[in-house]
C-alpha cells in the first residue's frame, strides 16, 4: 500500500521514463504504453488508497474551485459505499507539476528557472466513481501532457490529412477570420495536440498582429508564447467556475479568435455556433467517433438555426490513432512518443513491430456544394455525406477513415478484422475485403 507522497515519489522516478498515461484503480495501478497495453505499475500488491488519493490531490492540485471539490470528494469518501452521493463536476481535470528528485528549483519564488532542463512533465487528472462492482471506488488517469508543439510538417509525416494540412496553412494566411472548425476524436486521440499545432503556426504565420486570442481551456496544458497572435488562456476550475461563463464572458470582450478546449454540452455548442455567426473565428474540439456522425449531430443541434451553421461551418476534423504492423514505415516521431517503461520484473514481451499511427479525415462543407446541399436539407444520416463525397469525386474522399484505413490494410500493416474495427463504415470496408478476395481468388 502507497502513501500519496510515496506515490509522489514514485511519479519523481518516472519523470525521465516515456509513458502515455497512468491509471490510478481500486487495488492497482497500471502504466500505459504507447501499443496501448496496460503493464502493472510498482509491483503487484501496491495501490493507492482512496483517503491517499485525496490527499494525493490537494498536494498536487491549484485553485480554490479544484481543492474545494476535492475537500467535498474526501468528505464523500469518508460515508459507507451505499450512502455515497459523489456530487462533483464531471469530468474533474486540471494540469500538475511534478520535479525530479534532484530539482533544486522546487522553491516557488525562485525566478528565471527553465524547468523544461530539469525533467519537468506536466500531467492531466481525471477522476470518476467506477461503478464496476469489482472496482467499486475511486480511481484516477495521470496523462502526460506533451512538454512540446508538434510542427505541422511533424503531424503530415504521423498521417494526418493533406486536407487538414491546407486547412492550416489557409488560416495562418488569414484567409479565414470568422466562422466554425471543430476537431472531433475519441479520449486519447490526439485532439489537443492537433489543435495545439494549428494554433502554433497562425500564430507564427499569420500575416498581422492584430488577433486577439481567447482560450478556454479544461485545463490549460500548452502555454502559447505571443508572437503573431496575442493569446489570453483562461482555465475552467481554476480562472472561472463553468465553461458557459467562461464563453459569455470571452464573447463580451470581443475576441478574434475563439477558442475551445473540449465542447461538451448542446448549449456550448450553440454559443460557439453563434459566435461564429457572428464574426468571430471559432476554433473547438468536441468528443466525437467520425465527421459524418458530428455533421448529423450539429443539424439535430442547430435547429432554426440550421441556415446560420451552414453559412458558418469552415470545416469538420476527425481523427483516431490506429495500432499498425510494418516496422519500416514508422516514423520517427508519434503522438506521445512513448515507448513501454523498463522493469526488472517486467516480462512483458513488447512487440516492437507494433506501432500507432495517425489517421484523419476532413469534411469541408465551405468547398463542397454536395455537403453544403446535405445540411440544407438537414440530412441526419452519416453514410449520405459519405456517398455524396464519392459521387462528388472531391480529393476529401481519398482521406476518409475507411480509404485510409484499406489502403494500410492493403500494405499488410491491419487484419480483416482490424480493419472492421477500426472503420466506421464496416459495411463499406467488409464489401471491399469480399471483393479483394473475390479477385485474388480469380487471379
Amino acid at each position: 500500500m502507497l502513501t500519496a507522497g510515496l506515490f509522489y515519489q514514485r511519479l519523481q522516478s518516472l519523470i525521465r521514463q516515456p509513458f502515455s498515461d497512468i491509471q490510478v484503480l481500486p487495488g492497482r495501478i497500471y502504466l500505459r504504453s504507447d501499443s496501448g497495453a496496460l503493464i502493472p505499475l510498482f509491483g503487484t500488491d501496491e495501490y493507492l488508497p482512496e483517503a491517499e488519493i485525496m490527499e494525493f490531490l490537494l498536494r498536487v492540485t491549484v485553485g480554490t474551485v479544484h481543492r474545494e471539490s476535492i475537500r467535498r470528494l474526501k468528505e464523500e469518501a469518508a460515508q459507507p459505499l451505499t450512502d455515497r452521493v459523489w456530487n462533483l463536476p464531471a469530468p474533474f481535470c486540471f494540469v500538475f507539476e511534478v520535479y525530479g528528485e534532484n530539482d533544486e528549483s522546487l522553491a516557488e519564488d525562485e525566478p528565471g528557472v527553465n524547468f523544461q532542463h530539469h525533467g519537468r512533465f506536466r500531467a492531466q487528472v481525471s477522476f470518476f466513481h467506477s461503478e464496476n462492482p469489482n472496482d467499486f471506488g475511486l480511481s484516477l488517469s495521470i496523462r502526460r501532457v506533451l512538454p512540446f508543439i508538434f510542427s505541422l510538417q511533424d503531424l503530415e509525416e504521423m498521417g494526418a490529412s493533406p486536407g487538414f494540412g491546407t486547412l492550416v496553412r489557409e488560416l495562418a494566411r488569414g484567409v479565414y477570420r470568422n466562422g466554425l472548425i471543430l476537431l472531433a476524436g475519441e479520449t486519447g486521440s490526439g485532439k489537443s495536440t492537433t489543435l495545439t499545432t494549428g494554433l502554433d503556426e497562425m500564430n507564427r504565420f499569420f500575416p498581422t498582429q492584430s488577433q486577439n486570442v481567447i482560450m478556454l481551456e479544461d485545463p490549460i496544458e500548452v502555454v502559447h508564447e505571443d508572437k503573431q497572435l496575442r493569446f489570453l488562456q483562461c482555465e475552467i476550475g481554476r480562472h472561472v467556475a463553468s465553461l458557459e461563463i467562461a464563453l459569455h464572458s470571452a464573447l463580451r470582450q470581443d475576441p478574434n479568435i475563439l477558442v475551445i478546449g473540449e465542447i461538451r454540452s448542446p448549449e456550448t455548442l450553440r454559443l460557439a455556433l453563434a459566435a461564429a455567426h457572428n464574426g468571430h473565428l471559432v476554433l473547438g474540439t468536441i468528443h466525437g467517433r467520425s465527421t459524418s456522425s458530428l455533421i448529423c449531430k450539429l443539424v439535430r443541434i442547430a435547429g432554426d438555426e440550421l441556415d446560420a451553421l451552414v453559412d458558418s461551418l469552415i470545416a469538420l476534423i476527425s481523427q483516431k490513432r490506429i495500432l499498425l504492423s510494418d516496422p519500416q514505415v514508422r516514423s520517427t516521431r508519434s503522438l506521445t512518443n512513448v515507448q513501454p517503461v523498463a522493469r526488472d520484473d517486467d516480462d512483458l514481451e513488447v512487440d516492437q513491430r507494433r506501432f500507432r499511427t495517425l489517421v484523419m479525415e476532413v469534411m469541408r462543407p465551405d468547398k463542397n456544394q454536395a455537403l453544403n446541399s446535405l445540411l440544407r436539407k438537414r440530412c441526419t444520416d452519416p453514410e449520405s455525406y459519405y456517398d455524396a463525397l464519392r459521387k462528388s469525386g472531391m480529393p476529401e474522399l481519398e482521406n476518409t477513415f475507411e480509404e485510409v484505413l484499406l489502403r494500410h490494410w492493403e500494405d499488410k500493416r491491419l487484419s480483416d478484422l482490424e480493419l472492421i474495427s477500426a472503420a466506421e463504415e464496416k459495411r463499406f470496408v467488409t464489401q471491399r475485403i469480399a471483393e479483394a478476395k473475390l479477385k485474388a481468388g480469380n487471379n
